[in-house]
């Protein structure tokens, strides 16, 4: 499954009955093969079989719900762990740069639990 964002959320009155709905009979695919929903206020996440053809991705970005295109787009996957679940970049802050963190690498903090190897 690939974590999606869709562009309506809780300020659309948008139910996941209406999200499973809209993306089943626009794409054929069975409610059934639709994962978990999460809505928020202004935006929502939706799992979708991995593997989806670019033409129905495509078709899925123009499909409308309460009045609103979905407008979706893939999540960037993020390690699942105790920061929570993947986000989207749209949701990340301001870039910073490597002079805005300071010139030495002993005087930052090392990270709260250790790293896997790489051989």
């Amino acid at each position: 499954m690939v974590r999606h964002r869709i562009e309506v959320g809780h300020r659309d009155g948008v139910t996941p009955r209406e999200i499973v709905g809209a993306i089943a009979n626009e794409s054929g695919l069975e409610g059934r093969f639709i994962g978990a929903i999460d809505i928020q206020d202004d935006y929502s996440t939706v799992d979708l079989p991995a593997g989806m053809p670019r033409e129905l991705f495509g078709h899925l970005k123009r499909v409308y719900v309460r009045g609103r295109p979905l407008r979706i787009s893939v999540m960037e996957p993020r390690p699942r762990g105790p920061n929570g679940p993947p986000r989207d970049s749209a949701d990340r802050g301001p870039r910073r740069h490597r002079s805005d963190e300071g010139s030495s690498r002993a005087s930052r903090p090392g990270p709260k639990f250790p790293r896997k190897r790489r051989d």
